[in-house]
């Protein structure tokens, strides 16, 4: 067992090295840990956070998990918990198309999941409406005021929400 100590006057303190293609040591302002936090791409963190990924370009930024197994147990999954035993959680799940049906967890398909004792909300924290879309159509709209709309755009069926209860006032008819 060797002991080695990198003592290269190029590198900077904070920021983690990086070997060369020629085998040489170097580092990146914007590649940082300071031995608890990690940032990639920025130069400070967002606040509170322990990881900070960062990507300034015009074009989409993803943070990518992948499983290429599509077995019966083959997915992919986010899990964001403030326990360390993963009991209760949110999770982003996607499944492979021959994982083994169970529940909510359907083969080939994508899964809200919430573990919390209080469940699951869904919403915005200011004023706008929250939508649900199918074949890239908003197919429903809960507005900011608490109205709801069902359908194909021009809402096939329309309801107002002025007292808490929801009201159905006009149908276009038989489904």
């Amino acid at each position: 067992r060797k002991e080695i100590t990198l003592n290269d006057i190029a590198l900077t303190s904070g920021r983690v090295p990086l070997v060369t293609t020629n085998g040489r040591l170097t580092d990146a302002s914007t590649f940082l840990s300071n031995g608890t936090d990690l940032i990639v791409g920025a130069t400070s963190h967002v606040a509170n956070s322990f990881v900070t990924f960062a990507k300034n370009q015009n074009a989409g930024t993803y943070l990518s998990v992948t499983n290429t197994t599509s077995d019966t147990a083959g997915n992919s999954a986010i899990y964001v918990s403030n326990d360390n035993t993963l009991v209760q959680y949110f999770g982003l799940i996607t499944l492979s198309a021959a994982y083994t049906t169970s529940g909510m967890f359907v083969a080939d398909c994508a899964v809200l999941a919430s573990r919390k004792v209080a469940g699951l909300n869904l919403g915005t924290y200011d004023n706008y409406q929250t939508s649900v879309w199918t074949n890239n159509l908003k197919r429903l709209i809960i507005s900011n005021t608490g109205n709801v709309a069902v359908g194909n755009g021009t809402a096939a069926l329309l309801t107002t929400a002025t007292d808490g209860f929801l009201y159905i006032p006009t149908c276009a008819g038989a489904p």
